[in-house]
Parts: structure tokens; sequence; C-alpha cells
């Protein structure tokens, strides 16, 4: 009976980390250590510049299977579709105040 509770302070005590694998297969590493808790001496202001740094950083890998290689050639089309129409509503509301 003591090997249950064993197992379960084992789990208790593993990483809240999970592998993340992308859809084409490849492993995306985990952030280290050091981003998940910032460092005691660090002031307020240095912990969020590193957890938008760390955020940032896992937006870009993510960002890399949806516009990259093995991205869909119509997350390119919409994503520039969408560049034009703002664009283009800037220049409708930049006319009409004028």
């Amino acid at each position: 009976m003591a090997k249950p509770a064993a197992k379960s302070r084992a789990a208790a005590k593993k990483s809240p980390i999970v592998e993340v694998v992308v859809e084409d297969g490849d492993h995306v590493e985990p952030p280290p250590p050091e981003v998940l808790e910032p460092e005691p001496d660090m002031s307020p202001e240095e912990a969020e510049e590193a957890r938008k740094d760390y955020l940032l950083t896992r937006f870009w890998i993510s960002a890399r299977g949806f516009w990259g290689n093995n991205g869909d050639r119509l997350a390119w089309i919409l994503s520039t579709g969408l560049l034009v129409f703002i664009v283009a509503k800037l220049i409708f509301q930049y006319d009409i105040n004028v």
C-alpha cells in the first residue's frame, strides 16, 4: 500500500510543463525553468519584462507553424487581405475627416 502513496507524491512533484509536439511532428522545447518563476531578486518590472519576452517568443514559435513553410497558403492570403482591408479603412476614415 505504500507504493500508491509514493506514486502520488512523485506525480505531485512532477513539473507542470507538458511536452508539446507540433502537428508536423516537430518537438517544441519547453521554456527554461528560470522563465516560469522569476528570480527572487528581480524587481516586478523586470519580472514582467521577462514574462513578456517569453510570451512573444512562444507566439513566434506558434506563428511559425501558421505562416511557415508547412502552413497553409490560405493563411497568407487571409493575412494579406486583412492588412489591405485595415489600410483601406484607415485611408477612408482619413478622407472623411479631411
